[in-house]
């Protein structure tokens, strides 16, 4: 069995000439270079995977977790920006460990704050970035 990874197709499929694409399997042929999902969806499966996990009667939104300087629309932009699924939810997850391992036991502030989206957000949209480089 011969595997092909997209990084391995790419090489094949961009240099190829139009000849050369017809000859070859649909399967390299017709490879997607890259599968991007948007921030609405990213959104939408969080908050549809917060309400799977709730206790009954509850109804969770991932906008319950922000504080109001950072929007619904912040935060679909920064899961657009980083663009998939498996990233995306890292993302949400560790800025939600970060910002419980900061808390102080005492204090009533359980929202995240701007500035901890904000640094969160830059270093995965990095992180989102490097990967896509290095697979294109």
């Amino acid at each position: 069995m011969k595997l092909f990874l997209p990084v391995e197709l790419g090489k094949l499929t961009f240099g190829a000439s139009v000849d050369q694409l017809k000859r070859m399997r649909l399967d390299k042929a017709n490879m997607v270079q890259e599968l991007r999902w948007t921030g609405q969806e990213l959104f939408e499966v969080a908050n549809q995977r917060l309400t799977a996990m709730a206790a009954e009667g509850k109804n969770p939104r991932m906008s319950d977790f922000f504080g109001e300087d950072v929007t619904e629309s912040d935060v679909r932009d920064a899961l657009e920006s980083i663009g998939i699924p498996r990233m995306s939810f890292g993302f949400l997850g560790s800025l939600l460990a970060e910002h419980a391992r900061d808390l102080p036991e005492d204090d009533p502030r359980w929202k995240i704050s701007r500035l901890t989206f904000d640094i969160h957000r830059s270093a995965w949209s990095d992180r989102a970035r490097t990967l896509r480089r290095a697979l294109n």
